[in-house]
């Protein structure tokens, strides 16, 4: 019985009779008693968008399988469906399997739901019914407005909770905050209702570790227009990683725990406050922030006032959409800097990745770059990779050479670019594909 335990998949499909527990059956009859093991059904995943869904009658494999589950058992699963249109007989078998995964919503432990908007409102039925339930993924597979959902707002057990695809900004989420260690939501844009939530959410989950939000409020000129009442900010002392975009969030909160921050707009630009509001959240907080990762970054002087304030660094993450000269200058003073104001640094990623911007120099990658890395030995991972069609000139052959050497002497040192390069241009500072030149 062990033994199957160990083996067993993750998630199996229900409705793949092929796979999973439901072959144990087709063996002996020996095997066929360890099929009454509940531990064997435990995980489990209903997905409506696969071809086994296909059935004569999923119903009655879904009931099989919750029937050997047993009604002590935990439960980890996966209910998925679609949003697409479907005939009213698909329609119904879908709310069956619903009601019948609800039935024994006591056992759930793991829970990853995806349903259409105007499916969410059975979840309610669940409300005082989750006393296990641990871990909660929830996703619409359409961005329509459905409320507030407040079916696991006494779950006594719910300490992890992602939201996906929320869509609406009236869509809400009541939680268990005292409990709360983990909580993500991936919506980018908002109004000041949906600011006002996530603070309120940190001002209210004392045991919150973790925070991802991608949530930004931008005005006409690409700044925040949130209130600056200093009067409101909020502290929480257990935040460790947060990932967030919205200046006007920045602002309002102070974060003393806190050792690593992800500032990541995705397909949107960053509103122009960002750095400064970021630089006044670090100095607020007073933080040990260990861990820095700005993507699509202004990149201007702020930076700097940033890397000044957190000597404890040592981990630095830089992208960039974009590239200019004023860009240019900024990481340039960073690496001349890097010396004195990062003693700690242990890893330095930058990466520019946008075609539009080719043709702009990058004068920052010169022997500066050497100079680092020879001055701290502590700096044991070097990525720097741009698009460029150009060579790079600020790095000699002798500057190259000594870069190698330290590479060799074990530590993650690289130095590439990227275009669409033609044969013939090859350079002994570098080696060339289609697409690719490596220096270091």
């Amino acid at each position: 019985m062990c033994i199957f335990t160990l083996v067993k998949e993750e998630r199996y499909d229900v409705f793949d009779v092929s796979k999973g527990p439901w072959v144990l059956s087709h063996v002996c009859k020996d095997w066929r008693a360890t099929l009454l093991s509940g531990s064997l059904w435990s995980g489990l995943s209903v997905d409506q968008t696969k071809r086994s869904f296909k059935l004569k009658d999923p119903l009655a494999l879904l009931q099989t399988a919750l029937s050997r589950l047993g009604p002590f058992h935990p439960l980890d699963f996966t209910f998925k469906t679609s949003h697409r249109c479907i005939d009213d007989s698909q329609k119904n078998i879908v709310d069956a399997l619903l009601l019948q995964v609800i039935q024994v919503s006591k056992q759930w432990r793991i829970a990853a739901i995806e349903l259409s908007s105007e499916r969410v409102p059975t979840l309610f039925t669940v409300r005082n019914n989750t006393r296990n339930l641990k871990t909660l993924q929830l996703k619409c597979s359409d961005i329509h407005e459905f409320g507030t959902i407040d079916a696991f707002a006494l779950s006594p057990n719910l300490s992890k909770v992602a939201l996906q695809n929320f869509g609406h900004l009236k869509n809400r989420i009541e939680l268990p905050y005292p409990r709360l260690v983990a909580f993500s939501d991936d919506r980018e844009w908002g109004d000041e209702c949906m600011t006002e939530y996530y603070v309120s959410l940190l001002r209210r989950s004392p045991k919150l570790e973790r925070l991802l939000t991608n949530h930004q409020l931008l005005g006409p000129s690409g700044k925040s227009t949130f209130s600056k009442n200093k009067s409101s900010i909020v502290t929480n002392i257990s935040v460790r990683d947060l990932h967030a975009c919205d200046s006007a969030l920045m602002r309002r909160i102070s974060l003393p725990a806190l050792e690593s921050l992800t500032v990541n707009s995705r397909d949107v630009t960053l509103p122009d406050d960002i750095l400064p509001s970021i630089r006044d959240m670090l100095v607020r907080s007073k933080c040990p922030l260990r861990t820095l990762s700005i993507f699509d970054s202004p990149g201007h002087s702020d930076l700097i006032w940033i890397l000044e304030s957190t000597p404890q660094l040592t981990e630095l993450r830089l992208r960039f959409p974009s590239w200019s000269k004023k860009q240019d200058n900024t990481i340039k003073s960073l690496i001349g800097k890097a010396r004195g104001i990062l003693p700690q640094l242990r890893v330095l990623d930058i990466n520019m990745y946008d075609w539009e911007f080719l043709g702009v120099g990058f004068a920052f990658i010169s022997a500066s770059l050497l100079d680092l890395v020879k001055a701290r030995p502590g700096l044991r991972v070097l990525n720097v990779q741009v698009l460029t069609q150009d060579v790079l000139t600020g790095l000699s052959q002798k500057d190259i050479s000594e870069l190698c050497a330290l590479k060799s002497q074990g530590r993650e040192l690289s130095v590439t670019t990227r275009g669409e390069y033609r044969k013939g241009e090859d350079d002994q500072r570098f080696t060339q594909t289609e697409k690719l030149r490596v220096y270091v």
